[in-house]
């Protein structure tokens, strides 16, 4: 990206009940505050009416109400769908733990990385090993492209978006066939939103075969129990390198 404008950027985030779980989302909401996001820059997205949002949490964002129960692969849709016009947006997961400066670490880093040809973007890729994140990282490199057919994190990633607007009703219009057939368990269709983002891709450039992943994470995964238990085996993931919330990307 060339020099000029500063970037515009909107946060986007869904939620749902952990059935009593640990409440995660005031929990992030509380690391977003500290750093004085504007309430206005972040929308929330609860998967189901029911969905309980501290008066904590929602003093940080905007809630959209959702009209229905949906699943999560649906909301994705809808999340996306839901940003104001901006140059990029940010999804980020309900249960993460930032870097310093997290709008201005996002921005600064697609300033320097974002081109025509760089679709889709990760702040946290537990799909690219440890040992070649630090490895990249101690060579002075600030970003890593890894395939698309790798992708498989939603925990914070971010597009440009028009490209959020296509992603977001592509995911609506596959929503109800995504994963169903033989080869799938009958809880298959309901799992896989960070998936379908890269399956969007694929089918929206087939011609771009990589994403651009930051280095280091500008984020940290902290959420042990997952929204969507009993679909499924979940394994815990962290970030493959994260430098701590004290460290900032290009300050």
């Amino acid at each position: 990206m060339g020099r000029g404008a500063a970037v515009t950027l909107q946060i986007v985030m869904r939620t749902a009940s952990r059935r009593g779980g640990p409440d995660y989302l005031t929990r992030t909401m509380r690391n977003l505050g500290r750093q004085r996001v504007p309430a206005e820059l972040v929308h929330l997205f609860p998967t189901a009416p029911d969905t309980r949002v501290t008066m904590e949490a929602r003093r940080g964002c905007i809630v959209h109400a959702p009209a229905r129960a949906y699943k999560a692969t649906e909301n994705m849709g809808i999340a996306l769908l839901g940003a104001p016009a901006c140059d990029w947006v940010l999804h980020l997961e309900d249960d993460v733990k930032p870097c310093a400066d997290l709008i201005g670490s996002v921005t600064r880093w697609l300033e320097q990385h974002a081109h025509e040809g760089v679709r889709l973007t990760s702040f946290f890729t537990p799909s690219i090993k440890k040992a070649d994140m630090r490895a990249a990282h101690d060579a002075g490199a600030t970003a890593l492209p890894f395939p698309t057919t790798r992708w498989a994190s939603a925990v914070a990633f971010a597009m440009r978006w028009t490209d959020a607007q296509a992603c977001g009703q592509w995911i609506l219009d596959h929503a109800s066939t995504w994963r169903v057939g033989p080869d799938y368990p009958t809880w298959a269709n309901a799992r896989g939103a960070d998936r379908m983002v890269g399956a969007w891709h694929q089918h929206a450039y087939p011609a771009i075969d990589e994403a651009l992943s930051s280095v280091p994470c500008l984020v940290e995964h902290i959420g042990h129990i997952s929204t969507l238990r009993g679909l499924g085996r979940f394994g815990f993931v962290k970030a493959p390198l994260f430098l701590g919330e004290a460290w900032r990307a290009g300050a």
